[in-house]
C-alpha cells in the first residue's frame, strides 16, 4: 500500500490513551508554515507552499481519547501529516487557512463517530473521501505494533487521490494562484528547495533503516513512518549538533510518542553517530 500509515499516526495521543488537551496540543500558522506541538514540543512543521491536500479523519475511539484528526498532504513525495482536531487554535488555523488559500475550508466530520476520512481543500476535491482503511494481520511482525494501532487498522489513499496527487507532482503552485495562471512564471522548485528535499530524504533514511523502533523497515512502503521526527532532528543537526540530545530525543520520542519503553542509549548511539554524519548543509 503506498503511503500505508498506522492509526494511531504522527501527532496522535491515542498510544497514551489521553486526549489533546492532556497533552497540551496546540496547533498554529507562522507566516505560511503550519506548526504542530505537544507538550510543548514540536512535533511536525508543514509550509503551505508544500501541501497539496487538507483533509480530516475520524475514527470509532472517543470519546475519551481524540477520534478527530485533520491532515496535512505534502507534495511531491504524498507525506502526510496529522494533528487533533482538539488541539488549541484549531478554530483559529482554519479561518487563516481560509484567508491564505482563497477558499472555504469546512469540517464535515464534526458528527462522526466512525473510520471515515474526507478531503476539505483544494476545492475540486472536497467532500471526497482522503483514505483507505484496511485492517491490519493479526500475526507475525505486527504483533509488535498492535497496541499502537487504533482499531488495528492501517491506510492509503484513495485511487482518485493518488491520481490527484501523481498531477501536481512537482507543479508546487502558490495559494491563491489559479490554474490558469501564467505558464511562464518561474516555478517554485529552486536550487535551494531541491537541497532541502534531499536532506529530508537523507534523514529519513537513516530514521528508517536504523532507528526503525517499530520494525517495520522491511517494508519500503512504509518509508514515510517517521516522517514527523524529521524536522527536530534536522534542527538538532544544524543547532547543537549534540550526539547526546540526538539520543534524548529519540528516547523521548519512543516513549512520549510511539509509546513504547525508551531504548537504552548505547543503543541509540549508532543512529545518533549516522545523522551527525549526514551532510545537512543547504
Amino acid at each position: 500500500m503506498k503511503n500505508a500509515r498506522f492509526l494511531p499516526q504522527v501527532g496522535h495521543p491515542d498510544a497514551h490513551g489521553v486526549s489533546a488537551s492532556d497533552n497540551n496540543a496546540v496547533i498554529g500558522l507562522e507566516g505560511d508554515v503550519v506548526v504542530y506541538r505537544e507538550q510543548a514540543t514540536e512535533v511536525w512543521r508543514v509550509s503551505l507552499l508544500s501541501v497539496a491536500i487538507i483533509g480530516e479523519y475520524t475514527t470509532a475511539n472517543g470519546p475519551y481519547v481524540d477520534d478527530y484528526f485533520f491532515v496535512f498532504v505534502t507534495k511531491p513525495q504524498g507525506h502526510h501529516f496529522h494533528a487533533s482536531y482538539y488541539a488549541k487554535g484549531c478554530e483559529a488555523l482554519l479561518a487563516a487557512l481560509e484567508d491564505h488559500l482563497g477558499a472555504k475550508i469546512g469540517c464535515g466530520l464534526v458528527k462522526s463517530t466512525k473510520l471515515t476520512s474526507r478531503c476539505m481543500w483544494p476545492p475540486q476535491l472536497a467532500g471526497q473521501a482522503l483514505f483507505r482503511f484496511t485492517a491490519v494481520p493479526s500475526g507475525g511482525g505486527w504483533n509488535r505494533v498492535r497496541r499502537m494501532l487504533s482499531g488495528q487498522c492501517a491506510f492509503d489513499f484513495t485511487i482518485e487521490i493518488e491520481r490527484y496527487l501523481a498531477s501536481v507532482t512537482g507543479n508546487n503552485v502558490q495559494p491563491n494562484v489559479t490554474p490558469n495562471a501564467d505558464p511562464n512564471s518561474p516555478r517554485l522548485e529552486t536550487p535551494r528547495a531541491q537541497r532541502a528535499s534531499e536532506i529530508q530524504d537523507s534523514i529519513r533514511r537513516v530514521l528508517f533503516r536504523d532507528w526503525d523502533p517499530i520494525g517495520v523497515n522491511d517494508n519500503p512502503k512504509l518509508s514515510d513512518e517517521y516522517d514527523a521526527y524529521v524536522a527536530p532532528v534536522y534542527r538538532i543537526l544544524v543547532g547543537s549538533r549534540s550526539e547526546e540530545e540526538l539520543i534524548a530525543f529519540l528516547q523521548k520520542t519512543e516513549h512520549d510518542q510511539i509509546g513504547l519503553k525508551s531504548a537504552p542509549a548505547e543503543q541509540l548511539r549508532g543512529v545518533a553517530r549516522r545523522l551527525l554524519a549526514l551532510d545537512v548543509k543547504l
